[in-house]
């Protein structure tokens, strides 16, 4: 699927997707800092707690996939 082919209001989906977000876990070395993956290029690393990243919510439990 390209990204032509998306239905309305995926754009923002796809951008969303691809910025960095932080986990729960802190730097065990440094606690003013945090890890944070970066859903574009699948980068791991830690950084100042209070620069700006997003959080991604995500719940525990069974899941399906919609056809």
């Amino acid at each position: 699927m390209t990204k032509a082919s998306y239905p309305s209001g995926w754009a923002l989906a796809l951008q969303v997707c691809s910025l960095a977000f932080w986990s729960a876990s802190p730097n065990v070395g440094n606690s003013n800092n945090a890890w944070n993956v970066n859903f574009n290029n699948g980068n791991v690393n830690n950084n100042n707690r209070n620069n700006n990243n997003y959080v991604r919510l995500v719940r525990a439990g069974e899941w399906s996939v919609v056809r």
